[in-house]
């Protein structure tokens, strides 16, 4: 039986350790516990009958009284347990009257069956209500034989009543106003009781003959106000005047210990005020002799101030007491000048500064602060003393621990009553639409109460205070083990050595001079020493005591209440032997009697103190916070909604909060929802409201999941999107972001909770918030995508700037929560992941939007080697899906910032360049690259097959079919309108700009755009190239870093590596092997292309020796269309053939010539060759234009003016080509 209680005891020091930072409230470990209060079942075994002689008549007096007033204070123990019980079924009461249907009058069937149902419904409720009424004689009964049973003691041998039992009665008194308290608000039990009685009324021989007689006595009971107050004051009128000195007493001692804060709970200081109150109006009488206020025994100054300090106090849950109610009863009142507080402006002020939380902020913040480092401190010196010293702790540093724990107990209970006070504050000052515009007309009492009644100060103030409070116990309840050892130890060596010297001393100095207190004394060791005591000495000093001494339950309540009573008969000023006079000297020295007191003031604390799992729970119960019972009841409402639940609206605070400091408080308004469940539960004992308080947790912690996981989100987006933005456009932005970046460190500890307990369940938040940026990443992917896919090819560079925010936002979350790879979501966005289509989104579109738009509509300038949108489209308009409307968490975080990131796009979607081709690159694999380039050599092949061989045709039919060079006599000018004349048909062909160029520029603007893929690609691969060339490569005769790597392995043998370097060189190798990609897609093109265009050349290929001779050879064909397009009036509206088609033409027909061969020819057939060389002779210095302000002469430019107009035009467009024509013909024959 031993060992199970021992194993029991060691499973209470269970817990389980979590490895995240505290940015919740406290878990709780597994606790088995056994009856922490036995209420005195163990009394008899500490008998002091055997310590009086057997003929002393002190004996039976003294073992008389302790026995006696052990056993009143364990039934009044036991009627407070029943009454709190009832006070919690009271509480959690609710009509149900109301749901029941009316009964129909004409409808006889119908009405016995509802009144039937009616019976059944309400005979549990009218249960109730009885055993609450029988509770109340049962308890005046108990009360009054307590006071009775000790008066005759303490009138007639001077005996007086312990400190226990004086607090005992505070309780009790408390009880009786909680119970009257919530006895009147619960009006609907008198509703329910007139429904009952209107039942059985239609079947009233059913009923028993005492139980019709008993419904008007409960009719009465429940109509009547305050009933137990009265009961109890007319009980006391029949008693003995001497109950009044008890009263006297209680109020003392009660006043003593709230003045001095010698409490643990948060609860037992209003249980205090709320006695001394309600005691105040039991003593005062309505004669003048029966005023309190003359008494002189009594504390009244004192009193007042207490009362004035803290005149609202918290019941239970959001039921207020107001203590000028209680005491205001008594007649004599005036005379003790208690006016209300808030009799004047300066009073309502200084109450309202007294009882907010923001008041004395700061000094509080620092003493949670002083206080915790100094329990962290003690408990890493126990802990380090433990493991040096075989599991041993000293004495000194279980005494620190000890210290430490007592003073973050009081400062949390501290903090506490501060809460409730101002919760009671609030619930009694509710908010005002005369002070606050913004309450709505329909705005009911609770949120007149409670939702408007908190602005931001106090709701910041409440949520650090709630932080300090939980974070304290968490910190307690994971060390708890550790703890309770130092405090198990502390206590049962401060005992025993108090026992073992002190009383002791205290013993042999009493015995020596026979005073009759050392036979008390004796008891006392006795009782407190743990082990046999030999003889009349002291064993052992406490402190020095051998570890194996120790008990794992250091003392029980008996023992120590029996100590402490004994000692406070003996020592108290009370006490016969205290009263000496000149011929009597004192029991006890001034010194003995402060050491004394000391000792039985900390000894106060020893019980919480060993049960303090119990206490710590107790001391961080807020669940004050969330209960509603009495508003549901006073406005008659089933529910209130979620966004009135104090709670939440802490929660969503912070969650809106723009300050840094309150982020890191996240998780510890939830744990309001925990404090109220367990009350719920193991107090009020209601499936109701706790599945209340479920659902609210439910609705409450998804909308908290998704505030959170968008709010964290967004802050990486903005960071993300800041790190991207180019530093020109960050300078006015970074301003208004910095102090986001202070929520970075809230945001990490908030990330990195694992195991968040909500109502009994284990949350792992960081899971679910990785999730969530999962999701909001595919949402962020697909919204650039499906915009990219609304837009045209220009739009790439803004999608690249969204999927790289993407991907960085990735990067910065994944350093501190486990997300998915970044290439499986953009892959599965992208759609590039499914059985049914190898192309992605994103290739699809490009694949798209070159085909259909860029390469028919775009123009190619070899200059800046940029693609224009022409002017003019001479293609169908591409039918894209509208725009999407986005909101900015799913772009760049904020409309700021995609304002900004709007301004550098602006600039790219005016052309397609060197940028556009780098972020096609980016986003496409080098895969998916070459399959662009497939799919746009195919593009050319139909345009080759179905369209360029009747336009060539045409071309040829409208051409000269023999064109004679001009005289050599003729001039540059008679020359070019010789053979603008002779192409005048082809000039004048109708779909000439339409069809033929329209398919040259695409074909052209093919082959450009695939030769830019290829030497982006070959940028890529230098690059890449480069950065591992020093790894890898070597001069002649040297050896290569890696090589020297693979050759160490062998040379030095490594036992100990993690990872062998042979297979780690071999993988850069084929890295470095991988890294260059290839960059054959314009030779694989033009070869595409030739083949192509070879099987469908045969009406205008002709064999080599006919080329010169043949007009319908390709080379003369592409003269004359060439000459044509350098003719400025082709164009129209003073425009040039460039400015519609773009380059891209002169592209297509030099990789027609080199397919065909016939590049080498062109240059000696070309027209514009020959006039660009009349020109050059003619023209002289001043040809080219542009090198005439290099001579110093102003004849050619005399000559240039006397151009006409067109010719000069010409020869202009003329030169261009033929630069063109040689960077092409260059290219095509470098592959």
């Amino acid at each position: 039986m031993q060992q199970a209680t021992l194993s029991l005891a060691n499973l209470t020091t269970l817990s389980t350790p979590r490895d995240m930072p505290d940015a919740s409230a406290p878990y709780m470990p597994l606790l088995i516990q056994g009856l922490s209060n036995i209420n005195f079942a163990d009394a008899s075994f500490f008998d002091i009958d055997q310590y009086f002689e057997a003929k002393s008549g002190e004996k039976a007096a003294v073992s008389k009284y302790f026995q006696k007033e052990a056993q009143l204070i364990s039934k009044m123990h036991d009627v407070l347990k029943e009454g709190w019980q009832l006070i919690y079924t009271l509480y959690s009461f609710r009509s149900c009257g109301r749901a029941i249907p009316p009964v129909q009058a004409h409808n006889q069937d119908s009405k016995e069956y509802l009144y039937r149902c009616t019976y059944e419904i309400l005979r549990p409720e009218i249960g109730r209500m009885i055993q609450l009424m029988s509770f109340r004689d049962k308890f005046i009964i108990v009360f009054t034989e307590a006071l009775a049973s000790i008066i005759p003691d303490i009138r007639d041998r001077e005996f007086f009543p312990s400190e226990a039992y004086l607090l005992m009665v505070a309780h009790v008194l408390d009880m009786v106003v909680s119970l009257d308290s919530m006895k009147n608000m619960k009006g609907s039990m008198n509703n329910d009781l007139s429904m009952y009685k209107r039942a059985i009324s239609n079947f009233p021989k059913e009923q028993s003959e005492s139980e019709l007689m008993l419904l008007p006595k409960l009719a009465f009971f429940v109509a009547q106000q305050d009933q137990f107050a009265t009961d109890v004051k007319k009980a006391l009128a029949t008693m003995s005047n001497t109950y009044e000195d008890i009263f006297h007493d209680m109020i003392n001692i009660c006043v003593d210990h709230v003045d001095s804060q010698h409490y643990l709970t948060p609860l037992t200081k209003h249980v205090y005020l709320r006695a001394m109150a309600f005691a105040v109006s039991l003593l005062d009488g309505d004669t003048d002799d029966r005023d309190f206020t003359k008494r002189k025994r009594f504390k009244i100054d004192k009193l007042g101030k207490l009362f004035k300090a803290t005149p609202y106090v918290t019941l239970f849950g959001d039921i207020v007491t107001s203590l000028p109610s209680i005491y205001a009863k008594a007649p004599h009142l005036t005379n003790a000048k208690w006016e209300s507080p808030e009799a004047d402006e300066a009073g309502n002020i200084a109450l309202f500064k007294a009882y907010r939380l923001s008041t004395g902020l700061q000094e509080n913040r620092n003493q949670y602060k002083e206080i915790l480092a100094r329990a962290k401190v003690a408990l890493v010196n126990a802990q380090l003393c433990k493991q040096h010293k075989a599991g041993h702790i000293s004495a000194d540093l279980a005494k620190s621990v000890y210290n430490a724990t007592l003073a973050g107990l009081k400062m949390m209970s501290m903090f506490t009553i501060k809460i409730n006070e101002q919760t009671a504050y609030k619930l009694l000052h509710p908010a005002s639409r005369a002070t606050n515009l913004d309450i709505p007309e329909d705005a009911t009492s609770y949120e007149l109460a409670v939702r408007y009644s908190y602005n931001s100060e106090d709701k910041r103030s409440l949520i650090e205070y709630i932080a300090m409070i939980k974070n304290m116990a968490g910190f307690f309840n994971s060390n708890i083990c550790l703890i309770q050892e130092c405090v198990d130890k502390t206590v049962f060596l401060e005992f025993q050595a108090f026992m073992r010297t002190n009383i002791s001393q205290y013993y042999n100095s009493a015995l020596k001079k026979k005073k009759p207190v050392a036979t008390l004394l004796k008891y006392i060791r006795d009782s407190g020493i743990d082990g046999d005591v030999n003889g009349e000495t002291p064993v052992k000093s406490g402190s020095n005591m051998d570890t194996e001494t120790l008990r794992s339950d250091p003392i029980s309540p008996s023992q120590l209440h029996f100590v402490r009573t004994i000692m406070d008969f003996i020592f108290n000023e009370k006490s016969k032997g205290m009263k000496g006079s000149i011929i009597k000297e004192k029991t006890f020295k001034d010194a003995q009697v402060n050491e004394m007191q000391k000792f039985f003031d900390e000894s106060f604390y020893y019980l919480p103190m060993t049960n303090l799992s119990e206490t710590i729970r107790e001391c961080s119960d807020l669940s004050t916070l969330w209960f509603k019972e009495f508003y549901l009841e006073l406005s008659r409402q089933v529910q209130f909604p979620i966004s009135t639940s104090l709670p939440w609206i802490l929660t969503e605070f912070i969650l809106e909060s723009s300050h840094a400091d309150t982020i890191q408080y996240m998780f510890y308004p939830l744990d309001l929802y925990n404090d109220a469940a367990y009350r719920t539960l193991y107090h009020l004992k209601s499936r109701v409201i706790f599945d209340e308080i479920e659902a609210e947790v439910n609705l409450c912690f998804d909308q908290f999941m998704f505030k959170l996981g968008q709010r964290i989100f967004l802050h990486y987006k903005k960071l993300a999107s800041m790190t991207l933005l180019p530093s020109d456009l960050k300078v006015e932005i970074d301003s208004n972001y910095r102090p986001e970046a202070l929520f970075s460190n809230s945001y990490v500890y908030i990330m990195q909770q694992s195991n968040l307990e909500l109502l009994g369940r284990s949350i792992n938040v960081s899971k679910a918030l990785s999730q969530s940026f999962s999701q909001y990443l595919r949402q962020s992917i697909d919204v650039a995508i499906t915009r990219f896919e609304s837009s045209d090819l220009l739009y790439i560079s803004e999608l690249d700037s969204l999927i790289k925010c993407a991907r960085l936002t990735h990067e910065l979350i994944s350093k501190h929560i486990e997300l998915e790879r970044f290439e499986d979501i953009m892959a599965e966005c992208d759609d590039s992941l499914s059985l049914s289509a190898s192309n992605g989104r994103i290739m699809s579109h490009v694949i798209h939007e070159l085909v259909n738009d860029f390469i028919p509509n775009f123009c190619y300038n070899s200059v800046t080697q940029r693609f224009m949108r022409s002017p003019v489209f001479y293609t169908q308009p591409i039918q894209r899906s509208h725009f999407p409307k986005t909101r900015p968490m799913y772009l760049f975080g904020s409309k700021a910032l995609a304002a900004a990131y709007t301004a550098q796009h602006v600039i790219f979607k005016e052309f397609f360049g060197e940028p556009h081709f780098k972020c096609l690159l980016n986003l496409l694999t080098f895969t998916q690259i070459g399959f662009v380039a497939s799919e746009i050599t195919h593009h050319v092949e139909l345009l080759i097959q179905h369209t360029m061989n009747p336009y060539i045709d045409a071309i040829y039919t409208r051409s000269p079919m023999q064109v004679r060079s001009p005289s050599v006599s003729a001039s540059l000018a008679e020359t070019f309108e010789y053979y603008n004349r002779e192409y005048k048909p082809l000039i004048a062909y109708g779909d000439l700009k339409s069809e033929v160029l329209q398919a040259f520029r695409e074909i052209g603007n093919a082959t450009v755009t695939i030769k830019s893929i290829n030497d982006h690609i070959s940028v890529y691969n230098s690059l890449a190239k480069v950065s591992m060339q020093e790894f890898v490569a070597a001069e002649n005769g040297q050896k290569a870093y890696i090589d020297l790597l693979c050759d160490l392995e062998t040379k030095l043998p490594f036992e100990n590596m993690m990872f062998p370097l042979t297979p780690w060189c071999k993988g850069v190798l084929e890295l470095t092997q991988t890294t260059s990609h290839s960059v054959e897609h314009l030779k694989r093109f033009v070869s595409q292309a030739r083949s192509t265009l070879l099987q469908v050349s045969g009406n205008w290929e002709v064999g080599a020796d006919h080329l010169l001779v043949n007009p319908k050879a390709f080379v003369h064909i592409w003269s004359g269309l060439e000459f044509v397009l350098c003719i400025p009036t082709l164009a129209g509206n003073d425009r040039v053939v460039r400015e519609l088609f773009g380059d891209g033409l002169l592209w297509a027909g030099c990789l027609f010539l080199h397919i065909l061969n016939q590049d080498v020819l062109y240059s000696g057939v070309s027209i514009n060759t020959q006039l660009l060389s009349m020109a050059q002779s003619e023209l002289g210095a001043g040809w080219p234009f542009g090198t005439l302000q290099q001579q110093g002469s102003n004849k050619p430019l005399d000559q240039i003016n006397a151009l006409d107009p067109d010719l000069k035009r010409y020869l202009e467009a003329a030169y261009f080509f033929s630069n063109v024509n040689e960077t092409a013909f260059a290219i095509l024959k470098a592959l």
